[in-house]
């Protein structure tokens, strides 16, 4: 039975050399270190970056922002914001008062792939069933707070960082 193909399957022949395979043989014959198949994106993984303001005596609690997005200073006023979500923000917090931690939920309109550029693109961020998890390396909290927190968009729908008050 082998060697044989079954009525109504057609038989596609194997390739000799796998495309990666192809490949590397390629650059082997130009002198050249093989690839092993990896191929190079041009998709970096980018950077948190969290700025603390002072604290909020009458609420007990620092004022953060977190942004996503490479290019925005969060420490700027005017960030391009064009649309915002009121969301429930869970913060950990180091002994020193620095943002350790934060995880809060998606609105349903912003947990398409268009939303979630910036965050898929952070290497400290993860998106798991319409949640969102960030930590901040190289810091451990040590208390957890539930706060309030803006989450921002800019004029192309992407999420660029997230206000807790």
């Amino acid at each position: 039975m082998a060697g044989k193909a079954r009525a109504g399957v057609s038989r596609i022949p194997f390739p000799a050399l796998l495309p990666w395979q192809t490949f590397a043989a390629a650059t082997q014959e130009r002198g050249s270190q093989p690839s092993l198949g990896m191929v190079k994106l041009p998709f970096l993984l980018m950077s948190l970056r969290v700025a603390r303001g002072v604290f909020n005596p009458e609420k007990e609690r620092f004022h953060f922002y977190v942004s996503f997005k490479p290019t925005l200073d969060p420490t700027e006023d005017e960030r391009g914001v064009e649309s915002s979500f009121h969301v429930e923000v869970a913060v950990s917090v180091s002994e020193t008062g620095e943002l350790a931690d934060l995880a809060f939920a998606l609105p349903e309109s912003c947990r398409g792939r268009r939303c979630l550029d910036y965050i898929s693109r952070t290497h400290s961020a993860s998106v798991v069933e319409g949640r969102v998890f960030v930590t901040v390396p190289g810091l451990n909290g040590d208390s957890v707070f539930e706060a309030d927190g803006l989450l921002e968009l800019d004029g192309a729908g992407k999420i660029i960082g997230v206000e807790i008050t």
